[in-house]
């Protein structure tokens, strides 16, 4: 480090313990809260202790709520930390990449060993409670010589809780790849989760109460599992979900279906708080229009919308009364007619609202030919007079983890 690094790491240090300390213990917490934030499903790092070298009082105050998180990337790091002094029960959130490997050995007694230590370090958080996978890049090596291995199976979980019990999360996300195989759930419990992620190739138990999920979201998710079922099918007691997410990463991934969200209207209807459906090629407008016309308590929607065929339906009109915050982005397929008029339709029905509703945001990535800079401009300056924030500009990206 050099010597103005240090000057302004020590100035910010001296005016952070002239606050008061019940605000020092805010700031640790909006820290650690901030470097947890993933993006494009990169895996945060485990240097966010670093702050504990700044001086004694700030290692003192901040350690307890800095040691509530662990991110365990590669098994050089995850062997350290078995062997570490750190006080394992004080963690409650954990980023882990998953090598999902196991060995299995010529004789069937000894079953199924994982290749990697992780298995350890999990067992040892005993007050663990949120836990997000990401894809391993730094995996071991495997080889048969010289041992009774014979060959490796693939089994995500399982390489996790070999035991096969693990602890009663709230929060359990997958940051795969869409084409990483994964069996969630397949161990651990659903009861007692409040926030579950998928993707990947998912394939989920054929029973999986959930009577407590509050927020749902799947992010790259391929497979043909729910092409096959309904959300009432897989998760038949989610009635209590606020928050539903759906973005297609790939195109050969699960394409979210009419019958799909008739259905998470159909269990959660009424406590939906946020919806966001991203890079959609299979809904209707009318269906659109006839889900929205039964959330009675949306206040985010998103929608990233391809056109094929048609888009008959204005389904803005449908839009709640509570809604705050307003993202549309409309195009067509490549192959598919422009519906230049139908689009036309929507944005003159979001320049309208914009003058109506008392939104917080709105967000408009429009096609230019339809909406050109001076009626961009004209929008920006009708929400800066009613307090809105506005924008045109490419908004779906902020919406994938």
């Amino acid at each position: 480090m050099d010597s103005e690094s240090q000057t302004d790491q020590t100035q910010s240090s001296s005016f952070l313990l002239c606050l008061p300390p019940e605000l020092r213990c805010e700031i640790y917490d909006v820290y650690l809260e901030d470097h947890r934030r993933v993006s494009y499903r990169e895996q945060p790092s485990y240097q966010h202790l670093r702050m504990l070298l700044i001086c004694k009082q700030i290692y003192t105050e901040a350690k307890p709520i800095l040691q509530r998180y662990v991110s365990l990337s590669h098994e050089r790091q995850i062997a350290a930390f078995i062997k570490s002094d750190v006080d394992f029960s004080r963690v409650t959130y954990a980023d882990v990449a998953n090598d999902g490997r196991l060995v299995q050995t010529m004789k069937p007694a000894q079953g199924l060993h994982p290749l990697s230590q992780l298995y350890l370090a999990i067992r040892l958080l005993t007050s663990l409670r949120h836990l997000r996978v990401f894809e391993c890049r730094q995996g071991l090596p495997f080889t048969t010589t010289g041992t009774i291995a014979t060959r490796l199976v693939l089994q995500s979980e399982q390489a996790m809780f070999p035991t096969k019990s693990g602890p009663e999360l709230k929060s359990y996300e997958l940051m795969l790849l869409p084409d990483t195989r994964a069996w969630p759930l397949s161990i651990l419990t659903s009861t007692s989760l409040r926030r579950l992620r998928l993707s990947g190739v998912c394939i989920l138990p054929a029973s999986t109460p959930m009577p407590n999920l509050r927020s749902l979201s799947l992010h790259g998710t391929d497979g043909n599992f729910f092409d096959r079922h309904t959300f009432t099918e897989c998760f038949p007691d989610m009635h209590q979900l606020e928050e539903f997410s759906f973005a297609l990463l790939q195109k050969t991934g699960f394409e979210l279906r009419n019958r799909h969200l008739e259905s998470l209207v159909q269990c959660s209807g009424h406590t939906m708080r946020k919806l966001v459906l991203l890079e959609c090629t299979r809904l209707t407008s009318a269906t659109i229009a006839d889900c929205l016309a039964n959330l009675p308590n949306l206040e985010y929607f998103a929608l990233s919308l391809v056109t094929v065929e048609e888009l008959e339906a204005n389904f803005l009109l449908s839009l709640p009364p509570r809604v705050e915050v307003l993202k549309l982005k409309v195009t067509n397929a490549w192959y598919a007619i422009v519906l230049y008029e139908k689009e036309q339709l929507l944005y003159d029905t979001m320049e309208t609202f914009i003058q109506e509703r008392p939104f917080r945001v709105v967000a408009m990535n429009i096609r230019s030919s339809i909406m050109g800079p001076l009626r961009v401009e004209r929008c920006q300056r009708i929400a800066s007079s009613r307090g809105i924030t506005f924008t045109a500009l490419p908004w779906a990206e902020d919406e994938i983890l």
